[in-house]
């Protein structure tokens, strides 16, 4: 549950009560890291038909250009989820060997620069590029997050912690919006130069954020037991009793990112199509993008963090 009793009155403490300030600033780290994460995936995910349709007029025009960029956009996205789920793998296994703090630094520099970088592309396989190692870090960066919470923060607060995490994406969501809006009819490449500013980040984490001794005492125990392995995907696999909730938590979560990617960021897209078929101005059209866009964050918000109460309450 997410309540305890206080030791002197009996009476029962919110989740958010008892909880060292190091914990918090863990918290709000890795809730930053998180939320530039998000917000460095969604600048893509807004301006990709401006950015591709400005790159892809060097080879196309006409109807061609219209396919070629609704096809590398297309393209792009894909190659971003295997980057992301590369990253998570990759950086999760060496977040095991060297360190949650350490990790984080490394993929928060990784998408902040590549980030970056999206605004000096002048090819789709440039684009594409950029955009893999962004995605690189971006999952890294949450896998390394969210262990470092979970292993800082004390196992009655540790599913709010953690849903307040996930809940601050549709903020770093948001904030992409409002980037976009101001800096987009500018230039769509001062956009990607925004996404720079989580490498600020890795210096607050260099000077506060140390290593979870509960990461300590397994790195010690490894030390100790030549059979024992830090980062072994074999083990989420076979050891009893974790294989049976490996299995779970992937098929929940693939479930969770087909809804996420397959209707939420292609809603767009759909809106534009439905719209102009009834003969829509392009300013309405852009205006419910835009009502629908806020619509769907808000209520990512909302859920996220009420699943996250409601698994204290009712069980995982």
């Amino acid at each position: 549950m997410a309540q305890v009793e206080e030791p002197r009155t009996g009476r029962q403490l919110p989740w958010y009560r008892g909880v060292s300030g190091y914990a918090w600033l863990v918290l709000v780290v890795a809730a930053l890291g998180w939320l530039f994460d998000t917000l460095d995936q969604q600048l893509f995910t807004l301006i990709r038909f401006r950015s591709l349709q400005d790159i892809l007029s060097a080879y196309y025009s006409g109807p061609a250009l219209d396919e070629a960029v609704q096809r590398w956009g297309y393209k792009l996205t894909s190659i971003f989820l295997v980057g992301w789920a590369l990253g998570g793998l990759l950086f999760g296994i060496l977040g095991d060997k060297i360190g949650r703090a350490r990790t984080m630094m490394i993929t928060i520099l990784i998408y902040a620069l590549f980030t970056g970088l999206n605004a000096l592309v002048h090819t789709p396989l440039q684009y594409a590029f950029c955009r893999f190692f962004t995605a690189l870090g971006i999952g890294g960066e949450f896998a390394a997050g969210a262990s470092l919470v979970a292993e800082v923060w004390p196992a009655r607060s540790r599913p709010m912690a953690l849903g307040f995490l996930q809940a601050l994406s549709t903020v770093g969501n948001m904030m992409a919006a409002i980037v976009t809006f101001v800096l987009a009819e500018v230039s769509w490449r001062w956009v990607y130069v925004v996404g720079i500013a989580p490498a600020l980040l890795v210096v607050v984490i260099r000077l506060f954020v140390r290593e979870p001794e509960k990461w300590k005492e397994a790195r010690a125990q490894t030390a100790a037991d030549p059979t024992k392995e830090l980062g072994s995907i074999r083990d989420l696999f076979t050891l009893p009793g974790v294989s049976r909730n490996t299995w779970a938590a992937l098929l929940i979560a693939l479930a969770g990112v087909l809804g996420l990617w397959g209707i939420g960021y292609f809603q767009p897209d759909l809106i534009s199509k439905v719209m102009q078929a009834s003969g829509a101005s392009e300013s309405d059209i852009q205006r419910a993008k835009s009502t629908v866009f806020f619509i769907f964050q808000i209520g990512g918000f909302i859920g996220m963090y009420s699943y996250a109460a409601a698994s204290e309450r009712i069980g995982r």
